[in-house]
C-alpha cells in the first residue's frame, strides 16, 4: 500500500492518510454502522469503481484500520468529493483531515469547482462542508447540492 502523508502537526503516531485499495473500502463500509444511514455511495456501486476515482483516501490508526475515507471523482465535467467518517471517530477532527487533504488535490490539479451531495437532514456534515467555504446551490429530493469555488 503506497503511503501519502500529510502534516505530521495534524496526525498522531501511527495514523496515516494512505490511498486506498478494495480492501480497505471494504472494511471501512463493513464497520459502518450508524455512519452507513448517509454514506450510501457504494450501495449502487462495486468497490471496484474506486477504480475511476481520481484519488481516493483513507485514514488509518497504528493496525491500519480504516477510520475516515474520501474520494475525487470526475462525472462529466462535475468534480464530486464524497467523504465519510468510522462511528468511533466522529468529531475527532478525522473529517476536516479528509476534505482538506481533497481539496488541497484539487487545488493543485488546478479544478475549478468540488461539488458533493449531503443529506438535507445531515446537518453535522453541512456544518463541516459550510466551514470549508462550500455553499449550497441546489436541492434535489431530500439532498442538498454543495460546491466550493477554487478558482
Amino acid at each position: 500500500m503506497r503511503f501519502v502523508y500529510i502534516s505530521k502537526h495534524f496526525l498522531k503516531p501511527g495514523i496515516k492518510i494512505v490511498a486506498a485499495n478494495e480492501q480497505l473500502v471494504e472494511t471501512f463500509i463493513k464497520n459502518l454502522k450508524k455512519g452507513a444511514t448517509h454514506f450510501r455511495y457504494y450501495n449502487k456501486r462495486p468497490v471496484s469503481s474506486i477504480y475511476n476515482h481520481i484519488l481516493t483516501i483513507a485514514i488509518t490508526d497504528e493496525f491500519e484500520r480504516p477510520m475516515a475515507y474520501g474520494h475525487l471523482e470526475k462525472e462529466d465535467n462535475t468534480l464530486w468529493l464524497g467523504i465519510a467518517v468510522g462511528d468511533d471517530y466522529l468529531n475527532k477532527g478525522f473529517g476536516k483531515m479528509v476534505m482538506q487533504y481533497l481539496i488541497d488535490f484539487a487545488i493543485d490539479k488546478k479544478e475549478p469547482v468540488i461539488s458533493l451531495s449531503v443529506d438535507e437532514d445531515n446537518h453535522i456534515a453541512q456544518k463541516l462542508y459550510k466551514s470549508f467555504g462550500f455553499i449550497k446551490v441546489s436541492e434535489i429530493s431530500g439532498r442538498y447540492i454543495f460546491e466550493l469555488k477554487l478558482i
